[in-house]
């Protein structure tokens, strides 16, 4: 096996040394523009979701302290026990969890990903936002490509809010797949051309310097 470093700070993951794709970076070009928000606001939104993330990882390890939950997160977390205890798996006991936010890489296509949450057949993702049924399938295959020791049955998106309700979705989109190794195909070449135009400005640049 290779030795893969995912770097969370920087967002520089690297496979034997080299730089690799993470799902988001190869399914970015169709993700949704913010360029226009406000950036306090969206910063505030990155935040929240970061932190409701941390939330669900400390409750699904039995090890969330509800008086440490910042008001804004306490109505979606009010969601996502109800949904998991109650819809999910009506009242069943909840499958062997093999994973929460852990980084995955794919040594052979050369990609990386940290999936929200793994269980035996099942991969979810967890989204302070509305769904988006144009990224959000991508983005599940993506994750889904990453394994081959464990036949992935099932691809959930659960969206959340701040004031109320959830919504799960079934993120199977048929020819989901083979559009994202398309992608994944596109960002590997333009990232050769990028590393070939980087290599002949240093021979132009050393040879200026002759």
């Amino acid at each position: 096996m290779g030795e893969f470093v995912y770097n969370e700070e920087t967002r520089i993951h690297t496979l034997d040394g080299k730089i690799i794709p993470s799902v988001s970076n190869i399914v970015g070009p169709l993700s949704r523009d913010y360029s226009r928000a406000h950036p306090e606001k969206l910063e505030r939104k990155r935040n929240l979701g970061t932190a409701f993330h941390e939330c669900i990882r400390l409750f699904l390890n039995n090890d969330l302290d509800v008086d440490s939950i910042d008001e804004e997160l306490v109505i979606p977390m009010r969601q996502f026990e109800e949904w998991w205890e109650n819809d999910e798996f009506k009242g069943l006991t909840p499958p062997i969890i093999i994973a929460i936010e852990q980084p995955f890489c794919n040594e052979k296509l050369k990609y990386c990903g940290k999936p929200d949450l793994i269980t035996k057949d099942t991969i979810y993702d967890w989204k302070l936002r509305k769904y988006d049924p144009i990224c959000d399938p991508l983005r599940m295959a993506g994750y889904a490509g990453l394994f081959s020791d464990f036949p992935v049955k099932r691809k959930i998106v659960v969206e959340f809010s701040l004031d109320s309700g959830y919504l799960p979705h079934d993120a199977d989109k048929k020819q989901a797949n083979s559009m994202f190794r398309e992608m994944l195909k596109h960002y590997h070449r333009q990232q050769k051309r990028r590393e070939e135009d980087q290599e002949f400005e240093t021979l132009l640049e050393k040879w200026r310097k002759q």
